[in-house]
């Protein structure tokens, strides 16, 4: 664990962080969006136990400066599945996430990648992380449109009762951010 922090510590630290002020990038926000998701062994999967299931998203966060934020997000759908989760299951996820604003903050389409890691529960609670990316589309000086997509790793405690092994979620989400 100790080696992790030192490594998250390195990362963020070897991001250079701009002193600017007045921008969409210096402020908190917060983000509401829905999609998709994929999973993909099926277990995480709809009635017809095909892997996509409906994605619903939602986080609050704080840039600062231009270049680094951090944001604490919420994903989960209420699952059904007559293979492994014949009563319905709510899978959810709680993660941290930090971002890596790539691009100008000036820009219309900001490239933002992060990492994230957090607590996901369906059947059992277990350690989920992963990365993503998102390019906001600015609609106005605190409203964008963000398009989003991730990829979240599951370990096998999350399915004990069904089978072992390691599963992975690809996320796609269309939200909007609002600036404050």
């Amino acid at each position: 664990m100790k080696k992790y922090i030192i490594l998250l510590t390195v990362i963020l630290a070897s991001v250079p962080v701009f002193s600017q002020s007045d921008t969409d990038f210096d402020k908190w926000f917060i983000t509401i969006g829905g999609g998709i998701n994929y999973s993909t062994d099926g277990v995480l999967s709809n009635e017809e136990g095909e892997g996509t299931t409906t994605a619903l998203t939602a986080s609050i966060g704080r840039w600062f400066g231009p270049a680094v934020g951090l944001k604490f997000g919420y994903d989960g759908p209420r699952l059904k599945n007559d293979r492994h989760f014949p009563d319905g299951v709510d899978y959810y996820s709680l993660t941290v996430s930090a971002l890596w604003n790539m691009t100008m903050p000036e820009r219309r389409i900001n490239f933002i990648p992060y990492i994230f890691a957090g607590m996901a529960y369906a059947n059992e609670k277990c350690f989920t992380a992963g990365f993503g990316l998102s390019l906001p589309v600015a609609l106005g000086k605190s409203l964008r449109i963000v398009p989003d997509i991730k990829i979240t790793t599951l370990d096998d405690k999350i399915y004990t009762s069904v089978h072992g092994g390691t599963n992975a979620v690809i996320e796609g989400t269309l939200g909007l951010r609002y600036s404050f």
